[in-house]
């Protein structure tokens, strides 16, 4: 399996929801009252919004790629 296969697979979904997961994570530990906090839930959700999309394209993209039978 190539480089550009794995980016479906579901270690590479997990990979692309660990940046999300970590700015979750801080925005429970500094509080989301707090600016910083606040700042990382934000990120979270972009993040957790972009994963999604790529997750989604890389789909389309597989099935374009998928030989006609």
């Amino acid at each position: 399996m190539s480089a550009v296969d794995r980016l479906g697979s579901t270690s590479a979904g997990a990979w692309n929801d660990a940046p999300a997961a970590a700015s979750q994570r801080g925005a429970e530990i500094l509080g989301v009252a707090t600016p910083a906090g606040a700042r990382f839930a934000s990120s979270a959700e972009l993040l957790h919004l972009l994963s999604e999309a790529f997750r989604k394209v890389v789909e389309q993209w597989q099935d374009i790629r998928k030989p006609p039978r």
